[in-house]
């Protein structure tokens, strides 16, 4: 599907807010439709603009995501990773612009017990998983970022935050 179909969908799917439901089906599903919804979730990480992805932020997708990093589906775990990593990607970017130098997405994955997750993966078996875990596991153990897991919980609008680190 080309970008602009894809984006256009998106922005279709967030008017209907159907995006709240994802998060709540993510979060008290049985597993096969959690696993359905991890996959959505993912795709418009993974697809979507900077807002979007903030909006999915802010509807507490954080978590969910992260409490699928213990389940014994290989597939869901790497799809659980990706969107992580995309969060965690943007929340990058948004540090170096705003100057800061801190992620506020990675916060928010320590206060799920995300990174200890994402670090108890770097020992899985699959080989797949353990290399993103390894990866994840530099984006976060980097000073500066994380500096922002030590902070007390960070406001998604980072420009009105002030920190001094």
């Amino acid at each position: 599907m080309p970008a602009t179909i894809r984006a256009h969908a998106l922005v279709t799917v967030i008017d209907g807010n159907i995006f709240p439901a994802l998060i709540s089906i993510l979060q008290t599903a049985e597993f096969r439709t959690r696993k359905e919804a991890a996959w959505a979730i993912t795709n418009a990480t993974s697809g979507g603009s900077a807002e979007q992805i903030k909006y999915l932020v802010e509807l507490g997708c954080i978590k969910p995501l992260c409490d699928l990093l213990t389940v014994m589906d290989s597939k869901i775990v790497q799809v659980a990773l990706n969107g992580l990593e995309n969060i965690l990607r943007l929340g990058e970017q948004e540090a170096k612009r705003n100057g800061t130098g801190i992620n506020p997405y990675c916060a928010l994955i320590e206060e799920a017990y995300g990174l200890d997750k994402i670090e108890f993966l770097q020992s899985h078996e699959n080989q797949d998983i353990y290399q993103k875990a390894f990866d994840l596991m530099s984006i976060t153990s980097e000073p500066r970022m994380r500096t922002a897991a030590l902070h007390p919980r960070l406001t998604l609008a980072s420009s009105s935050t002030s920190s001094s680190s």
